[in-house]
């Protein structure tokens, strides 16, 4: 066919941030602080998952300088490309650290419009994302994989790589074979928007 629409598509959009390193001093420094939690699970078997206990890491008063950088990216994303009218927060924030072969079972984050996930370690073993609604009607053969016919999209971080992507997306970690630290966050719109009866004002301190 001569023209196909990409209709309904659930973007993900990503790009190296060329920091210098005392950003990521700081954030070693943070992550020290932010007191992870390991849990055993993954299929009951003894793998190391950790998060941090701090779920607004980018309050420190250290990362202030990386959250206006990533709030700056949020906001040309969704009101430049995505044409939004409208102020958006970000709210949670966490670190991440695997090792052992842990990894990261498939979920997406509730109460969240936009998530994302900056890479600051020195290993990383790739993320994972998930369309389960799309294409499990038949079994049929792909001869080669594209945009319009993949359910599955693997991205492979690097050092200073930002993504952002639907919260609603499904995602998941890769078992990570070395120590894999990473940052996530959600962000939500705020202020007043809507019409008529679905009209409301948020606000988030």
């Amino acid at each position: 066919m001569d023209n196909i629409i990409p209709a309904f598509s659930k973007p993900i959009a990503y790009e190296v941030l060329k920091l210098p390193e005392y950003h990521y001093k700081n954030i070693d420094k943070a992550f020290d602080e932010s007191n992870i939690e390991y849990i055993n699970y993954n299929d009951g078997q003894e793998k190391k998952y950790g998060i941090s206990k701090d779920l607004y890491v980018l309050n420190n008063p250290i990362l202030k300088e990386l959250n206006d950088i990533i709030t700056n990216k949020v906001l040309l994303y969704l009101n430049n490309d995505f044409q939004l009218d409208t102020d958006f927060k970000i709210t949670t924030s966490w670190f991440t650290h695997l090792n052992d072969s842990a990894k990261g079972d498939w979920h997406n984050h509730g109460n969240s419009y936009l998530s994302g996930c900056f890479y600051f370690g020195d290993y990383f073993s790739e993320i994972k994302f998930k369309n389960f609604g799309l294409g499990n009607r038949y079994s049929i053969d792909v001869r080669e994989y594209n945009l319009y016919n993949s359910t599955e999209w693997t991205i492979k971080p690097e050092k200073g790589l930002l993504i952002l992507f639907p919260s609603d997306l499904y995602h998941s970690i890769l078992p990570s074979k070395q120590s894999r630290k990473s940052m996530a966050f959600n962000v939500i719109p705020v202020g007043e928007y809507g019409l008529g009866d679905s009209k409301v004002n948020i606000k988030y301190e």
